[in-house]
């Protein structure tokens, strides 16, 4: 049986491509507000800025409608391109497995340098150690991996509450707000290694069951991976023709569900009670709110699957394709943008501007980004990125110009 080769531009999905790339905006500023927001800035700073009234509202929507929502749908697609390359192995005679192995053993190395060197919120290499346990699940049965998956979903929900039960890692102290403002300020580019180095090691050595923990964030990711991988089969994006009265039926109801859940969130994270971290039954109310919002990032999929079939919105929607195309380069480069535009290495903008700068920010370089990805993509095949993981993983340097 041969080896996998490279997937060619002709043989992807859009529609694929379209969902990834209005998702990696939602990282983007999901990513963007997070750090340079409530995780390195003390909020008697954010307080005194002169946009914290509207600061505040947009904190809110971004609760709202983008935390938690666009890594799952990133996730999701991650399963599913993995059933797409099994897919395709099986028609073509060939074992992606090795292939896709080193696939994963690449996406790892960049992730952790990506987390060590560029950027301590690194997802890559969680998505790649967690591939590999997808491999282990690939002869499993559709309904056997989706009763896993949603079993995994619930232990997940439950996780603060065990957290609390138990009283695992109940230990007080400071968060270390200050510090991290202070390092990430500097113009030392060793302050802000520390600071990576810091998350990483905090994060890997605790092995919390806290909300945003590791724990928590591997059990997360993988049952998200299953549920796109047996979307994937089922070929529920590939094939949007045979499920699209699903996708009608579906929308409103999970609309109104993950917008409740959403909601919650909302009340409990701005009005006083976060309710992942309570030390209290009430973080029982977490399962619910948790799988709420999941059901909001399949609604956010489902309406961009109704809206491409309106060839008015599929025209707006394309120009999304270009930008999931090269997912790895936007998102590394989202990752060094927002290095040095806020922290003290560029800018140092890290403590003057609040959330709606952000939101503001956010749109203008991924409107770069949209021009970029389909100026690039005209004249190349592959991102940057992207092409560097496909020549390391085939041992094989690449043709990455386009012909003619």
């Amino acid at each position: 049986m041969p080896l996998a080769a490279p997937t060619q531009p002709s043989q992807r999905f859009e529609i694929i491509d379209i969902i990834r790339g209005f998702a990696l905006y939602g990282v983007l500023l999901a990513n963007m507000v997070w750090t340079t927001q409530s995780y390195a800035v003390p909020e008697e700073q954010l307080a005194n800025l002169p946009t914290v009234a509207i600061d505040k509202y947009v904190s809110i929507l971004v609760t709202l409608l983008i935390d938690y929502k666009f890594y799952t749908i990133f996730s999701m697609l991650f399963g599913l391109g993995f059933a797409l390359q099994l897919s395709r192995g099986v028609k073509k005679n060939q074992n992606i497995l090795p292939t896709y192995s080193r696939r994963l053993v690449i996406l790892m190395i960049m992730g952790i340098g990506h987390g060590l060197l560029i950027w301590f919120g690194d997802i890559l290499h969680v998505y790649a150690l967690v591939g590999f346990v997808l491999i282990l699940m690939r002869n499993l049965s559709d309904r056997t991996i989706f009763r896993l998956a949603v079993g995994i979903g619930v232990l997940v929900a439950l996780l603060p509450f065990l957290d609390w039960l138990l009283a695992i890692n109940h230990v007080s102290g400071s968060d270390g707000i200050a510090e991290r403002f202070t390092r990430l300020s500097s113009s030392k580019w060793s302050e802000y290694m520390a600071v990576n180095w810091q998350f990483s090691y905090g994060e890997y050595s605790k092995l919390s069951l806290k909300f945003d923990g590791i724990v928590y964030w591997y059990l997360s990711v993988l049952w998200k991976f299953m549920i796109g991988f047996v979307m994937g089969r089922r070929l529920l994006l590939q094939d949007v023709d045979r499920y699209i009265r699903f996708y009608r039926r579906f929308l409103p109801w999970g609309l109104f569900i993950g917008l409740s859940g959403s909601i919650a969130n909302v009340v409990s994270s701005h009005f006083g009670v976060w309710i992942p971290g309570e030390a209290s039954l009430l973080v029982l109310a977490w399962l619910p709110i948790d799988l709420c919002i999941f059901v909001l990032s399949l609604s956010y999929m489902a309406a961009i699957v109704l809206l491409y079939q309106n060839s008015k919105f599929k025209k707006i929607l394309s120009n999304l394709a270009p930008v999931g195309r090269m997912a790895l380069t936007n998102y590394l480069s989202q990752s060094l943008l927002l290095i040095l535009i806020f922290y003290g290495i560029g800018f140092g903008l890290l403590g003057k501007v609040g959330s709606s700068f952000c939101l503001l920010l956010s749109l203008l370089l991924f409107g770069i980004q949209i021009v970029f990805s389909k100026w690039w993509l005209g004249r190349f095949r592959f991102g940057p990125a992207e092409w560097a993981w496909r020549c390391l993983t085939y041992g094989n340097i690449l043709p990455i110009k386009r012909k003619g």
